[in-house]
């Protein structure tokens, strides 16, 4: 693992304000209620890492975040028939930085560090999983035909989505926990969809490291897909292959006529919580394609895989996305419904 640690030092030197170990320093951090939550976290990790790691406990390999580190253990495991690909996912180390909004990033490599060093925001993690669970109670509600327990849901989905706009809110609800029925229906889809987010973004940053696009000796586009709206933008084009990239091996290994449904909807999530905090999602950037566009090359990867499922999320994207802009058109400044193809 000494790849792994080169990787590492080089976040912990050369990131203002980085730690080696997130939910400790949570812990070290929180009054004396957030110190009790997170001592039973970390409880809760070791014993999860314990079976997992097969006694060796919440030992963090590839991220200062317990979380983090498991989903690119998955990636990692479900690439062993692919030496190349299984070597490559060895060299991954994600730093989570405290810093606001949702993002991360590949860094550009650094011929003195051995791996590939990505950063996440801590509030990626925390706006995907308020997205997750207003997407999954939405989900519910959709199949419920008792009047009184869709409203139950569909109230929930709005104090959730709140809860997104506002962090300073959610604090002061919650003193900065979020409490959820464990075994209800909606909290088990939810913890799919965030799942699958996660391991979809780190995917895609992941992507730029393997398709050469933070190497130091130039750039080394490896790009077959070709846009729909076509584009000689380099830099738009490595967005759209880090996302094909993401996708591909978010889905490794499933059966695309028996997939996880709340998996592949992910994608299409991660995209959506982007244009929450984008005026403009379908207008391009200079260095990024447009949401809208990116939205619809996923939508066709998933139809790809599977039709008749992309068929039912784009009808839901649809859904969702509208209730959005007309209950929170004071908050969420879309100009067009960019989600309708």
């Amino acid at each position: 693992m000494t790849d792994k640690d080169s990787v590492k030092k080089r976040f912990l030197s050369e990131f203002s304000g980085a730690v080696e170990d997130w939910d400790i320093h949570l812990l070290e951090a929180g009054d004396d209620d957030e110190k009790k939550r997170y001592q039973k976290i970390l409880e809760e990790q070791e014993e999860y890492g314990n079976i997992r790691n097969y006694g060796l406990g919440r030992d963090l390999w590839y991220s200062n975040d317990h979380y983090i580190n498991f989903q690119i253990q998955d990636l990692i495991e479900n690439a062993q028939d692919d030496t190349v690909l299984y070597e490559e996912l060895r060299k991954v180390w994600v730093g989570k930085v405290n810093k606001r909004k949702p993002n991360a990033m590949a860094i550009n490599m650094d011929e003195e560090f051995d791996g590939y060093l990505i950063t996440i925001h801590f509030e990626m993690d925390l706006d995907l999983e308020f997205l997750s669970l207003v997407v999954a109670n939405y989900l519910c509600a959709r199949q419920s035909k008792d009047d009184s327990e869709r409203k139950k849901l569909v109230t929930e989905m709005t104090t959730l989505f709140c809860y997104l706009l506002d962090k300073d809110y959610f604090v002061k609800q919650n003193k900065g926990s979020l409490e959820v029925e464990k075994g209800s229906v909606s909290n088990v889809i939810a913890s799919q969809i965030l799942e699958a987010s996660m391991k979809f973004v780190l995917g895609h940053e992941i992507g730029h490291h393997l398709l050469k696009h933070t190497a130091t000796d130039g750039r080394n586009i490896v790009n077959k897909f070709k846009p729909m709206i076509l584009t000689h933008n380099a830099m738009q084009l490595d967005e759209f292959a880090a996302d094909n990239f993401g996708f591909d091996l978010l889905v490794r290994g499933m059966n695309p006529l028996i997939p996880n449904p709340h998996f592949l909807i992910a994608p299409l999530i991660v995209i959506l919580l982007l244009a929450i905090y984008d005026e403009s999602p379908e207008q391009p950037s200079t260095d990024h394609p447009s949401l809208r566009d990116r939205y619809l090359n996923l939508l066709n990867k998933i139809s790809e895989f599977n039709e008749y499922l992309a068929n039912i999320y784009q009808e839901i994207l649809n859904e969702i996305a509208s209730w959005i802009r007309d209950y929170f058109s004071n908050f969420i400044h879309w100009r067009t419904e960019w989600w309708k193809v």
